[in-house]
């Protein structure tokens, strides 16, 4: 996650969180950006960073990474 903050916080990435999940679950991990907003998000995934972030997911991983996306429309 370092090099995801090194790379889009200028896009406007604002922090992160990663979760584990038991062995017996449908998924391994989850990773959770916080975006100013979604068009920043989109400016981040299409830009030339994005190469060495989306490349450097299989060290972590043989998994094929699933991408959620969407507006926030309530927190607290």
């Amino acid at each position: 996650m370092p090099l995801v903050s090194s790379l889009w916080t200028s896009y406007g990435l604002q922090g992160w969180d990663v979760l584990t999940f038991p062995v017996d679950a449908p998924y391994q991990v989850q990773a959770t950006l916080r975006w100013k907003s979604l068009d920043d998000f989109n400016a981040a995934a299409t830009s030339e960073s994005a190469k060495p972030v989306f490349e450097d997911i299989p060290n972590f991983t043989a998994a094929q990474p699933i991408l959620l996306k969407g507006d926030v429309v309530a927190s607290s």
